[in-house]
C-alpha cells in the first residue's frame, strides 16, 4: 500500500509565508537556466505546486519560489505534507524531490547525496552499498558523489557562486574541487580573478582546468616529496634489489600515488614517460600525444626519482 503523507489537494498560500532559509540547495542565481525559468514563470505563472511542510518550509521548487518573490507574485500553489512526518523523513523527502528534478546538475546531485549520507549513516550502515543497490548503480558512482558533496562544504561562498554557475554548463569534477579546497587563499583569489577576467557566464570546466593546474602541481609535488623522502630513507634496505630501466616501468611504489590531485594511472604514465625519456627508451606517437594532454593538467619534475632509480640500477 502506498503511503499517504499529503493533503492530496493543492492550496494557495502567501508567497512570503513560505520559508527558504533551510533549503539544501542555493535558491538564488543569475545563470542561463535561472533566467529562462524566470521568464517562463513571468509569462505562464506557477505551473507546478511546491511541496512544503506544516511549518511552511519549502521542500521542492525552491528556485521557483525565489523567482516568485523577485517577481512579487502574491500567492503560489502548494501541497502540505502530513504534519506527523518526522524531521529526518522530511529532510530525506526534500533531498529526493530535488534529486528527481530533471534540471538538476551533477554537482547539485552530489550535494544532495552528501546530505542524504549524513542522514542515513546514523542507522543504515554502509550508505554507498545500500544506495547503489537501491538505485541500481555502482558503489563507486555513489562514493564519488558523496565525496564531491563533502568537498563542496569546504569551498568559500564566492567560489561556490562561480563554480555553481560553471557547473550548470559543464560538469565540475572532483579533482578540481579538491584542488580548490586545498588551495591557499592567494591561489583561490587568483582563480577568482581569472574567472572574472574570462567572465563567469563564459567560463566552462575546460577553462577552469588550466586555472587550477598550478594548484594541482604544487599539491602533487608536496605529496610526491613526502613519498620520495620515505623511499630515500628505505633505499639502503633495498640494495639487494637491482633493476634495469625497463623493469622500473612495473614499479608502483617509486612514484607518488595521490588520487585526489592526479589519477594513479595518469601519474604512472607521466613517470613511465620520464623514465623512457631519460634512459632513451622507445616512445610511440600515441603515447607522446597522451602525455602532452596530461601535462596540460599537471606538470611534474621527476628529477629526484630518476636519481633514486640510478642508485638502485644494476651495475655492469
Amino acid at each position: 500500500m502506498v503511503a499517504n503523507h499529503t493533503t492530496q489537494k493543492t492550496i494557495l498560500v502567501d508567497t512570503t509565508s513560505v520559508h527558504l532559509d533551510n533549503s539544501i540547495l542555493d535558491t538564488k542565481g543569475n545563470n542561463f537556466a535561472f533566467v529562462i525559468r524566470r521568464e517562463v514563470i513571468k509569462e505562464y505563472g506557477f505551473l507546478t505546486p511546491s511541496i512544503i511542510d506544516k511549518d511552511y518550509n519549502a521542500l521542492s521548487n525552491t528556485r521557483d519560489i525565489e523567482i516568485a518573490l523577485e517577481l512579487d507574485i502574491k500567492k503560489i500553489p502548494v501541497i502540505i505534507v502530513d504534519k506527523n512526518i518526522s524531521a529526518k523523513k522530511l529532510r530525506k523527502l526534500e533531498i529526493e524531490l530535488h534529486q528527481s528534478d530533471r534540471n538538476i546538475t551533477h554537482l547539485e546531485y552530489s550535494i544532495l547525496s552528501y546530505e542524504h549520507y549524513l542522514l542515513s549513516k546514523e542507522d543504515e550502515g554502509t550508505y554507498t552499498k545500500i544506495e547503489s543497490e537501491r538505485l541500481g548503480v555502482t558503489t563507486r558512482s555513489i562514493q564519488t558523489k558523496v565525496a564531491l558533496g563533502k568537498k563542496w562544504e569546504m569551498i568559500n561562498p564566492e567560489l561556490k557562486s562561480m563554480i555553481s554557475e560553471i557547473d550548470l554548463r559543464t560538469k565540475v569534477d572532483l579533482k578540481s574541487l579538491t584542488a580548490l579546497v586545498e588551495a591557499s587563499e592567494d591561489e583561490k583569489q587568483n582563480v577568482i580573478s581569472k574567472i572574472k577576467e574570462i567572465g563567469v557566464e563564459n567560463t566552462i570546466n575546460k577553462d577552469l582546468k588550466p586555472l587550477i593546474a598550478p594548484i594541482f602541481t604544487r599539491l602533487t609535488l608536496e605529496s610526491r616529496n613526502r613519498k620520495l623522502n620515505k623511499n630515500l630513507n628505505t633505499s639502503q634496505q633495498k640494495q639487494e634489489d637491482k633493476f634495469t630501466a625497463e623493469e622500473f616501468e612495473k614499479l608502483d611504489d617509486i612514484f607518488i600515488n595521490h588520487e585526489e590531485t592526479l589519477s594513479v594511472e595518469k601519474m604512472k604514465k607521466l613517470f613511465q614517460y620520464e623514465i623512457k625519456t631519460h634512459f632513451k627508451l622507445k616512445i610511440n606517437k600515441d603515447e607522446k600525444s597522451e602525455i602532452d594532454d596530461i601535462q596540460l593538467e599537471c606538470s611534474i619534475d621527476f628529477k629526484e626519482e630518476i636519481e633514486l632509480i640510478k642508485s638502485l640500477m644494476k651495475k655492469d
